[in-house]
């Protein structure tokens, strides 16, 4: 029997390396067909930003700065919702990732709600992320009624009451190409 001998610095480079591609992918997908665009504008939220943080970080491709809403700053759960531009979707995915630095806030119980006015906003599913113990969740297809605004309603964090920390939150389009 040979056992194949595995330098370790190579085999760290090696995870490092696909860890940092998996990561990547998406930021690739949002950059070229993200239907949020501009975080600054098209991200909103019902909850005041921890100082320090903007929606504008949702979008920068950098897994160490983060968007934090504040604890206890509103009774209601906290959401965050992306204005589509004007453009209707059917069918999406949503991709968020958590910040390297943190452990805590990390969405785990996700209600998800469309609108077409930005102000009546009818229910499309539940999601349980799965983030407790992971860095980041891509969903599975979400398919709805056409809508020009999607609203992301934080039932549960991981740690803490309502507050939630994302390092990174794209709404991408299902392309069957």
């Amino acid at each position: 029997i040979i056992t194949p001998v595995v330098d370790v610095e190579i085999k760290d480079d090696f995870y490092a390396l696909a860890a940092n591609m998996a990561w990547q992918y998406p930021y690739y997908l949002q950059e070229n067909e993200g239907l949020v665009q501009d975080a600054c504008i098209y991200y909103t939220s019902n909850a005041p930003a921890a100082d320090g943080t903007t929606t504008c970080e949702l979008i920068d491709g950098s897994y160490t700065t983060s968007y934090t809403t504040t604890e206890n700053s509103i009774s209601e759960p906290h959401y965050l919702q992306a204005d589509l531009d004007g453009n209707s979707v059917t069918q999406f995915y949503f991709y968020i990732k958590a910040n390297l630095q943190r452990a805590d806030g990390r969405p785990i119980d996700i209600s998800v709600y469309g609108s077409n006015d930005g102000n009546t906003f009818n229910k499309i599913t539940d999601v349980k992320t799965m983030m407790t113990d992971e860095m980041f969740y891509f969903s599975d297809l979400i398919e709805c009624t056409a809508y020009k605004h999607l609203r992301f309603e934080v039932n549960s964090v991981n740690v803490g009451d309502k507050a939630f920390t994302i390092s990174e939150f794209y709404v991408l389009p299902y392309n069957k190409d």
